[in-house]
């Protein structure tokens, strides 16, 4: 079949040069032409081409080459054409104005306005040239600038069907979905039998969530053109979207008949099988349509479709194979991890799954395939952390009556959600995942009680039993009920010794209760088990830093650094920054580098260490070794380095051409807006943010940013709405909740941000940020200084050297009367913030609760003195009841 397909392709093409013969080159242009206006662009190229062979220097055959090329989606090809055409008459217009689109297609805005500026210097303006000045102010970040060219192209040409089609897809990029509606609605008045104004209202009501209207849009396209595929099978997969099988198996039927070759009536077919849960047939169709549209989503769904019928190496091809086309397909690579999973090859899914949590950490499925695997291996640990950070995002599962119950939990219908779960219980009484949520949900209500009798139950004879007790020692200790949450906690250890969460748990009892010397008995513990245990390692060295026992703390951060883990080197590096030794932290800094060549976290480290030395090639070449591991963390430090370097033409050069090859990513748009706000260009910056947010698949850290950047400038309002629209739109988004948090902090709104942050800890329980913030709101105000030191110890264990989290421990010492390690801490903390007046004031109240009055009047007047409120007021407060 496939030989007879090429060969009547080889004798259609024979004929069309047989054809071309005997031509003159003026016939083989007009036949060129009509193929151009017939859609047929491939055609017209032969033609333009024959008629070059009789005379290469026929301009006018050269210059429409060049446009076949630009309709077939060739634009290297045709910026070649044109600019031969150009060297033959430099003074054509056409060929300038076509030569700038040329440039637009390939993401060239500086070769674009070039070759416009050209035309503009022996031709008057028209329409184009303004449409296409308006797509280079548009690249530019120069939104403003490119409505008013848009504006103007139309008023110069109410015909430019383009120039209205920019106009409404610069609103949209801005968000002004009204005003782009309006304009849409007035360009299909004009234009009622053009189908890409048609297309583009789909798009719009789509994003609207008006699905009828969708629907509706497609169909017109259709009355236009009833062959538009295209149309039919949008229309199809919206209807089957929406519910209407019926109403899909037409369209599908549709595209059969008066389609048959063409693989979309097969792709859709599959669909409507899959969705109706005939999955053999549904494989069927699908490995069919395959033939005529290998795509992502043919692999994707058949791939989901063997999965279902438990043809897990067929899965696993399938998957495989949509991974191969777009390996950042997220999907796709949880999905291969499932099945790897089903296969029982627990490190393969591990593996797969782990990449995606590198970018995506809010995805409750990744963390939920992730703990059944930990759980499959014995290790308790991370499968108790990835099943908990599963429940807090989103806790659907498999099981019917579990989903039912998560669902009512995720909408405060608790007594919905525990039938449901009960029932999951009475199904699978054995399913320890599934009695951890039904805790989960007791906790919730404070059912402590509840939680304690639900995990009895399952107490038997075997190593889960640890994880059991670990469990039901939470419910004993918020009750208050500290030697029965103890002696629970004491049993996982005795039953698991290398389950270490019991550990940790104790130690963290103990720090809460001051019982230094009990808290490190405990890491001591931990270390007896596992002696290589990082966090055992750094937490001992840092409670020993906290108080102020500097021997015992190097040694303890010298024996993580020689476990050869980048994060105990990083520990290390740290340890000497904080005590006046920066040659000393930056040979740590070396020695990790030689080490540990490709980790993203030294390499930052060192890059930003040769930036502050002032050592731009080395620095340069650091941020260029990150970037080839990490290019999304890597980006960024290296044009801030070609800037630091004087060479910020670099630095805009690489987020344009990321822009060019990922135009619907978010990364070079992020790049772009970082290095326009380094060259003190906000405004460009905001343009830059707004365009990749109507273009990104993923706009999250795109509205983050602008948020962010909005509030840094001024602008109060805007940035509350774009976190606003954050949080409504990606609610799971934790990045945007703690932005949020953090806007309502700084605006004075403290119970506001206190409920944000501990929504974020809900989410994800190590979050830095949110630890400290909280922390120091605790501690502010005094209403929990307990919970403020533990949070504030946390958030120090995370990020040692951040002189901001250093200044909010300090605090949440003095909260706790613990002054001469406050003392210790604020020390530090000064030294890295020598100009930050509330650090010193902390520091002043931390030398005045230890008696030290000499140093400490020393202090608040020096605070005083810097007439900075309210901190100078303060310091002279307390600096009056000393001296009386």
């Amino acid at each position: 079949m496939k030989f007879l397909r090429n060969t009547i392709i080889g004798v259609t093409f024979l004929g069309l040069l047989v054809a071309c013969q005997g031509q003159t080159k003026e016939g083989l242009v007009k036949d060129g032409k009509e193929a151009l206006q017939q859609g047929n662009p491939l055609g017209a190229v032969v033609f333009f081409k024959n008629a070059l062979d009789q005379d290469p220097n026929y301009i006018e055959a050269r210059h429409q080459l060049g446009l076949a090329y630009l309709k077939a989606n060739k634009p290297g090809q045709a910026e070649k054409e044109l600019q031969k055409a150009h060297l033959q008459a430099p003074q054509n217009g056409d060929v300038l104005l076509d030569l700038s689109l040329a440039y637009l297609v390939l993401n060239q805005g500086g070769e674009a306005e070039k070759y416009v500026g050209l035309f503009l210097e022996s031709h008057e303006k028209n329409s184009r040239s303004q449409e296409y000045l308006g797509l280079v102010a548009q690249f530019q970040g120069n939104l403003a600038i490119a409505e008013s060219l848009f504006t103007e192209a139309i008023e110069l040409d109410g015909h430019n069907e383009d120039a209205f089609l920019a106009q409404i897809r610069l609103l949209l990029m801005q968000e002004r979905r009204k005003d782009a509606e309006v304009l849409l609605q007035s360009a299909l008045k004009k234009f009622p039998q053009q189908e890409k104004f048609y297309f583009m209202l789909a798009s719009l009501k789509a994003r609207q969530g008006r699905m009828d209207e969708t629907l509706n849009a497609y169909q017109q396209v259709i009355a236009i053109d009833p062959g538009n595929i295209i149309a039919r099978y949008w229309a199809g997969m919206l209807s089957l979207d929406m519910g209407d099988i019926v109403g899909a198996q037409r369209y599908a039927d549709a595209l059969k008949q008066n389609f048959p070759k063409h693989p979309a009536g097969k792709r859709l077919n599959g669909m409507i099988l899959y969705v109706q849960g005939d999955y053999k047939a549904a494989a069927v169709a699908l490995r069919e349509s395959l033939k005529g549209m290998a795509d992502l989503a043919g692999y994707y769904f058949l791939g989901l479709t063997e999965f279902r019928l438990k043809h897990y190496e067929l899965a696993l091809n399938q998957f495989q194979q949509a991974l191969d086309l777009q390996p950042n397909h997220v999907q796709a690579r949880v999905m291969l991890g499932m099945t790897l999973l089903q296969q029982k090859r627990i490190d393969d899914c591990i593996y797969q799954v782990t990449q995606v949590l590198q970018e995506h950490d809010d995805l409750a499925i990744v963390h939920n395939v992730l703990g059944t695997a930990y759980l499959s291996k014995g290790d308790f640990d991370l499968a108790t952390r990835h099943f908990d950070r599963a429940i807090a995002l989103d806790p659907l599962l498999a099981d019917p009556h579990l989903k039912k119950g998560l669902l009512n939990l995720s909408q405060q219908n608790s007594q919905k959600a525990e039938f449901e779960l009960e029932k999951a219980l009475e199904v699978a009484p054995e399913s320890l995942k599934t009695r951890f949520l039904l805790a989960s949900l007791y906790l919730k209500q404070e059912n402590y009680q509840g939680v304690i009798d639900l995990l009895q139950e399952s107490v038997g004879s075997s190593e889960q039993d640890a994880l059991l007790y670990n469990y039901m020692a939470a419910a004993y200790l918020a009750q208050k009920q500290d030697e029965e949450g103890l002696a629970a906690l004491k049993k996982a250890k005795a039953i698991k010794p290398n389950y270490l969460a019991p550990y940790f748990n104790l130690a963290n009892y103990y720090l809460i209760h001051q019982q230094r010397e009990e808290a490190l008995e405990e890491y001591r513990a931990v270390l007896e088990v596992a002696p290589d245990n990082l966090r055992a390692l750094i937490s001992m060295a840092s409670l020993e830093e906290v108080g102020g026992n500097n021997a015992a703390a190097e040694a303890g951060y010298e024996r993580a650094r020689k476990t050869n883990e980048p994060r105990g080197y990083m520990a290390l590096a740290g340890y000497f920054q904080r005590s006046s030794a920066p040659q000393k932290s930056a040979q740590v800094v070396e020695d990790a580098y030689h080490a540990h060549p490709q980790n993203p976290t030294i390499l930052k480290a060192r890059g930003r260490l040769k930036l502050e030395q002032k050592d731009f090639p080395a620095a340069i070449e650091t941020f260029k070794a990150l970037e080839a591991v990490s290019p999304t963390a890597g980006m960024p430090f290296l044009a801030a380095a070609w800037i630091e370097a004087g060479e910020q033409n670099k630095a805009i050069s690489m987020a344009e051409d990321e822009i060019s090859q990922h135009p619907k990513g978010g990364a070079g748009y992020l790049l772009l807006a970082a290095v326009q706000q380094q060259l003190g260009q906000p405004e460009k910056a905001i343009s830059a943010l707004q365009q990749g947010i109507s273009l990104a698949d993923n706009p999250r850290f795109l509205l983050l940013q602008l948020g962010g950047l909005y509030l840094k400038t001024g602008q109060t309002k805007q940035a509350e709405d774009v976190f606003h629209k954050l949080r409504q739109q990606y609610p799971e988004f934790v990045p945007g909740t703690y932005a949020y948090g953090m806007f309502q902090d700084q605006r004075g709104n403290k119970q506001d941000a206190e409920s944000l942050y501990r929504e974020v800890l809900a989410k994800a329980e190590n979050h830095t940020g949110a630890m400290n913030n909280l922390a120091y709101l605790y501690a502010e105000n005094n209403s929990a200084p307990q919970e403020a030191l533990t949070l504030a110890m946390r958030a120090f264990r995370n990020e040692p050297s951040n002189p901001v989290i250093l200044d909010t421990l300090g605090l949440a010492l003095i909260k706790n009367k613990r002054y001469d390690e406050a003392i210790s801490i604020l020390a530090k903390a000064v030294e890295l913030l020598p100009k930050v007046a509330i650090v010193h004031l902390h520091y002043g109240q931390a030398l005045s609760g230890a008696g030290q009055v000499d140093e400490a009047e020393k202090v608040l007047g020096y605070v005083a003195g810097l007439q900075v409120e309210p901190e100078s007021r303060r310091a002279q407060q307390l600096l009056n009841q000393l001296q009386q």
